[in-house]
């Protein structure tokens, strides 16, 4: 019997359902160029193209010094939703939170719960140890597992 077992936290690191807005803020700011992103990064560089190709699953705002070249070469100030840079970076409405427990520094990387009894598998984890693990919000996915046998 183990007394104590790996457990592995993963999350995924880009936006695969793509609800990220500055997605649709860059399509608009593509309508408004009037070239699509293949075009503009030949001409300029690749720099812009994890931003302008906003459909693909790597989207990322690009350097403060990349978006001040789109800006000029392509008179984005007369854009009506143009956005600063600082105001680019600050519009993130998926960001991660970690939250510490009352009155803590860190949170300790080893966890000790005591077994569930009566518990229905051995490998089964204690309610416990799930509870302070994942911390829902409402809307959100927790858990994307789809891995099960019926018999």
């Amino acid at each position: 019997m183990n007394f104590f077992e790996d457990i592995g936290v993963f999350y995924k690191q880009f936006d695969s359902n793509k609800r990220e807005p500055r997605r649709d803020y860059v399509a608009k700011l593509l309508a408004f160029i009037g070239k699509p992103p293949k075009a503009i990064i030949a001409e300029h560089g690749r720099q812009f193209a994890h931003f302008l190709k906003h459909q693909n699953l790597q989207f990322s705002i690009c350097t403060e010094a990349a978006w001040q070249q789109l800006t000029e070469c392509f008179s984005l100030r007369a854009f009506p939703e143009w956005k600063s840079y600082e105001q680019l970076q600050a519009w993130q409405p998926f960001k991660r939170t970690f939250n510490l427990p009352a009155g803590k520094k860190f949170k300790s990387n080893v966890f000790y719960y005591p077994k569930d009894v009566p518990s229905v598998h051995p490998t089964q984890k204690p309610v416990a140890l799930l509870t302070d693990l994942i911390v829902s919000v409402i809307g959100t996915t927790q858990c994307d597992a789809a891995w099960f046998k019926v018999r």
